[in-house]
Parts: structure tokens; C-alpha cells; sequence
């Protein structure tokens, strides 16, 4: 009886010491967007996409920058909608970026087509695009501190531009957008890394323009880093989160103390 109830001991004192995850993570070969579609997510870097299905890589595209995309270098997060990705693309230097475009490929990854961002509308990046499912129209947002950056642009399929929409209480370098159920959620990269501070999840009613809604504090991820692009389904929320680099304007700069490359991973909630 006495070894029994020592074992028993034991075994209690495990389970309670055993904290329970609510997500689970998967290392990817991208880190800017993440999309999920027909039982495929989908994820991007800034000169490639990839397909995983379950935890297996099945098809990956490197020449994602076509001629006709003329001079660009980097893409901003992902989305997807009705068997077509849809990825900003741009020329990015550091705090500069130029020839802004949404590029259009279908879901095998083959380019189809492009439309220029408006310079008129004011926006100077695009950091992701998010597709309204109601209506196919998409919502693009833009990083840094810049007023421009408070706002988000509206756009139908084939380019034409619809106007702008402005958050009440503003926050910035938002990194990933998407649309669920008529809302918008942002993944921003509002916190400091170097001091501890976690990145924050928000929402935001897209018809009344309401005050941002936190809907997630990033505190248990595995390390501080970057939050950057994000998916909302029925099932689960899924975040892209970069960690082990020293960012500066959003380029990396060496790795930090103990990594040997900068890790991404896909959280799913």
C-alpha cells in the first residue's frame, strides 16, 4: 500500500507541474504570412510561398517575382480565398518601399496576375491583405508609425480603389490582417522584444469602424519576437511568429544570443 500511494504521489504532483497547452506550433520555411485553404495552409517568406498539409511540405515556388512585377523584392502577408493566394509585393529598403502591388496566384502557386496600390490613396507600404469572404473585396494595411499606417485601403478584384478606413484608437506596425464573420483581425508588433514585451492580437468591426478589441496577448509563445501574419477560420486562429533576430525597420540585423538562424513558426490556436 505504501509504494502504491507513493506512486500515486508522484504521479499527481507531474500532472499538476504539467502546464496545458491550448495551442500547438509548427516550424515553417516562411516567415511573413499564413493562409489556409481546401485543407492546405499556405505560408510565405519575403521571396517565396510554400503549401503544407499537416506538418509536411508538399510544394514550394521560389520564382514568386514574374517579370511583369517589374522591380520588387519582398512580400507582405498572405491571404486566400476561392482557390487564388493574394500576397503584397514591393520594393522594401528598410523604411522605404516602392512599386506596391497586389500579385495574384492561384492555389498551385503559379502567378496570374497583378494590380499597382494607388499611390493617390496615400498608403506608402503594404505589410498584408486581408479578402472580405462576403464579397471577395480586399483590405490592405501598411507598417510603421506613419499616419498613413492608421488607415486601411479597400480594394475590389480587379484593382479599382474604394476608399480608406481609419481606426479610432490607432495602433501600429501592424504585420497581418484577416477577415472572420464581418471583423477584422490585426496582428501587430506592438510590443519590444528586447524588454520582455508581447505582441498583441486585436479586432475591429468592419461596418461600424468600432474601437479595436484586444483579443489575444502573445505572452506564450515560446520566446519574444515578431508576430506577423495571421488566419481565422471556424476551427482555430492561426499566427506566424518569427523569433531569434535582431530587427531594426524591419530588417534583420544578426541573431540574438543562442540561435544560430531565426526560427519561424506557425501557432495554432
Amino acid at each position: 500500500m505504501k509504494k502504491l500511494w507513493i506512486i500515486l504521489c508522484i504521479f499527481a504532483l507531474s500532472a499538476c507541474s504539467t502546464k496545458q497547452k491550448d495551442f500547438v506550433t509548427l516550424e515553417v520555411n516562411g516567415g511573413q504570412g499564413v493562409a489556409v485553404m481546401n485543407n492546405r495552409m499556405y505560408v510565405n517568406g519575403s521571396k517565396q510561398i510554400s503549401i503544407y498539409k499537416g506538418k509536411k511540405k508538399i510544394k514550394q515556388n521560389k520564382n514568386v517575382f514574374p517579370g511583369a512585377l517589374g522591380k520588387v523584392n519582398h512580400m507582405g502577408a498572405i491571404s486566400a480565398a476561392r482557390k487564388a493566394l493574394y500576397v503584397p509585393v514591393e520594393y522594401f529598403n528598410g523604411m522605404n518601399s516602392s512599386n506596391l502591388q497586389i500579385a495574384v496566384y492561384d492555389h498551385d502557386l503559379k502567378y496570374q496576375r497583378s494590380f499597382a496600390i494607388q499611390s493617390s490613396s496615400g498608403q506608402k507600404e503594404c505589410s498584408a491583405v486581408a479578402v472580405d469572404p462576403d464579397d471577395q473585396t480586399l483590405w490592405l494595411c501598411e507598417w510603421g508609425h506613419e499616419a498613413s499606417s492608421t488607415y486601411f485601403y479597400h480594394y475590389d478584384q480587379k484593382g479599382h480603389y474604394l476608399g480608406k478606413i481609419q481606426m479610432k484608437n490607432p495602433v501600429y506596425d501592424i504585420q497581418g490582417i484577416c477577415i472572420y464573420h464581418h471583423e477584422l483581425y490585426i496582428a501587430c508588433d506592438d510590443g519590444d522584444d528586447e524588454k520582455g514585451e508581447s505582441d498583441h492580437i486585436y479586432k475591429m468591426k468592419l461596418k461600424d469602424q468600432a474601437s479595436l478589441v484586444k483579443v489575444k496577448t502573445l505572452n506564450d509563445v515560446v520566446d519574444q519576437g515578431e508576430v506577423e501574419g495571421l488566419c481565422v477560420n471556424a476551427s482555430h486562429l492561426y499566427v506566424l511568429y518569427n523569433r531569434g533576430a535582431k530587427v531594426e525597420n524591419g530588417v534583420v540585423k544578426g541573431l540574438k544570443k543562442g540561435y544560430t538562424h531565426q526560427i519561424h513558426e506557425v501557432y495554432i490556436y
